[in-house]
């Protein structure tokens, strides 16, 4: 192909006597975009007039060489290359290769490639292969798609309010790497043995972590680890969670938040610090072998797992292997011990405390250990209530989570010698009401009118009916509950009478239906 080089068009501005409007562009700035069939170069100042062919190029599949900042706007065209530093902005249009060396905007359009000596910015379109600026920043966001691999110096990806990213590719990174958002479709990462990776208010999964030296994981996010991963320290926020979903191998290993793995996969070789919370994926029993350490790196005391004391069981070699046994003495109780939950449906838990907490001055918490990122909390101000939300988007899979309720003194820290009390939470992969304790529901939401009544029915074996509660009982009210047995069916029927309009939630078991009244 024929190379197209950028045109000038020099402008004299004319002074008369009569007031005229001007309107100022830069010279330099050269357009491509479509007229007609064809694609064309021209200034801005051409674009903007009445079109007078002999101020454009014909570059209508043609490579395009400028020595001038450049605007892409549609049209399809070859190779694309900006020299004399020089920036380049995408908006449309469809193009072969892209070498630059200056930055690179691109908010639209497609192209087969990106490089740049200097920062790559995609908040749209799509790059068929990779995208390069390895001595500066590549920055994603928006709905920018690449199908190869993304290289920078740092590399920075924002993927939130709707918004998807998508890396086909690796994503390598020689200094920093930021992921935020839960949009973020990634597959591979290389740090290239000297990045440092940071994952805030993130929530996904990524295939492969690779070279990384440092990861912090921060601000609520829940990070999957679907294959092996080695790191020189390994730093999670108290509300976030590491979910390792093979051999996970740091040096230092920091909290206070979570790190989930299976029970023998977690190897600590140098030490824990900030009272890490561990979970193995709800196989906690007495006597289970858990993780290893270089011997002497890690003491007994320095982690936590709910419900459990870690004890140094033995030394083989050079590493020390911690089992669980559990705990003793005076514990935090919960009204269930597990339960199942519909899509888009919640739950209701009640703890019990030891009396002697509230003398003392503690605090009962509450902390979900929750893989799949699809289940939520929420504490009720002033009891020991604590509702669990599971998302209606989570489809057919059967995802499993365990919420855990325990003690802090008046400086945060998990009381020793109190049991914590935990449930293991299962979705049910359909939209039902869910179970608890074999507890269910056959009406999750009902609208009525002012003065009716309403029947819900508790099916359940229990011999005693599930304590009833409505939320607002200035819009409706929960009778008592008389027993059930008819048409395969067993359990407590409840009368629901409604009193005034509003929504209103009627609380079984821990259960809720959400009722309006009209």
């Amino acid at each position: 192909m024929k190379k197209i080089a950028a045109v000038f068009l020099s402008a004299a501005l004319i002074f008369t006597a009569f007031p005229v409007t001007v309107r100022a562009y830069s010279s330099d700035t050269q357009v491509i975009d479509t007229h007609g069939s064809k694609t064309y170069m021209g200034t801005e100042e051409s674009w903007s007039e009445k079109w007078d062919s002999s101020n454009f190029t014909d570059v209508t599949g043609e490579d395009v060489d400028s020595s001038e900042d450049l605007i892409i706007k549609g049209g399809k065209i070859g190779n694309v290359t900006i020299s004399d530093g020089r920036s380049l902005t995408i908006k449309g249009g469809v193009m072969d290769d892209v070498d630059c060396e200056g930055d690179i905007t691109m908010t639209g359009g497609t192209a087969d490639s990106l490089n740049s000596d200097e920062d790559i910015k995609m908040s749209g379109g799509k790059v068929s292969g990779n995208v390069t600026a390895e001595d500066d920043t590549v920055t994603l966001s928006g709905s920018a798609v690449v199908g190869g691999d993304v290289s920078g110096r740092e590399v920075e990806i924002f993927s939130t309010g709707g918004s998807s990213v998508s890396v086909s590719g690796t994503t390598e990174f020689s200094d920093s790497m930021l992921l935020q958002g839960a949009g973020c479709n990634l597959n591979k990462i290389d740090g290239q043995i000297s990045g440092t990776l940071t994952f805030r208010n993130f929530r996904g999964s990524v295939s492969s972590i690779s070279n990384v030296i440092n990861v912090s994981v921060e601000s609520q996010s829940t990070v999957t680890a679907k294959g092996d991963v080695e790191f020189d320290t390994l730093s999670v926020e108290g509300n976030s969670t590491f979910v390792a979903n093979s051999l996970v191998t740091v040096n230092t290993l920091q909290g206070p938040g979570a790190v989930i793995s299976n029970p023998g996969n977690l190897t600590v070789n140098t030490g824990m610090s900030s009272y890490p919370i561990l979970g193995f994926n709800g196989n906690e029993k007495d006597g289970l072998t858990v993780f290893k350490a270089k011997a002497n790196a890690v003491a007994e005391t320095q982690a936590t797992v709910f419900g459990y004391n870690l004890y140094l069981d033995r030394t083989e070699g050079s590493y020390d292997y911690f089992t669980l046994k559990s705990v003793s003495g005076e514990s935090v109780t919960l009204n269930t011990t597990s339960f199942s939950l519909g899509n888009g449906k919640q739950a209701s838990l009640t703890a019990s405390i030891p009396s002697s907490a509230a003398s003392l001055g503690y605090k009962l918490c509450w902390k979900l250990l929750d893989p799949s990122g699809k289940f939520s909390i929420s504490q009720d101000s002033g009891s020991n209530v604590c509702r669990v939300y599971l998302e209606d988007t989570a489809g057919t899979t059967i995802y499993k989570a365990t919420l855990a309720a325990y003690l802090t003194d008046s400086y945060g820290n998990i009381v020793p010698g109190v049991k914590a009390a935990v449930c293991s939470i299962t979705s049910t992969g359909t939209s039902d009401s869910g179970t608890i304790n074999g507890l269910r529901l056959d009406t999750t939401t009902v609208k009525i009118p002012v003065g009716g009544t309403y029947k819900v029915l508790a099916i359940t074996d229990a011999q005693v009916p599930p304590k009833q509660m409505s939320y607002n009982s200035a819009i409706a009210l929960v009778g008592k509950a008389t027993y059930y047995n008819a048409n395969g069916k067993k359990g407590w029927l409840y009368p629901v009478k409604a009193i005034a309009k509003g929504g209103v939630t009627i609380d079984i078991g821990g259960l809720k239906m959400l009722m309006t009244v009209v």
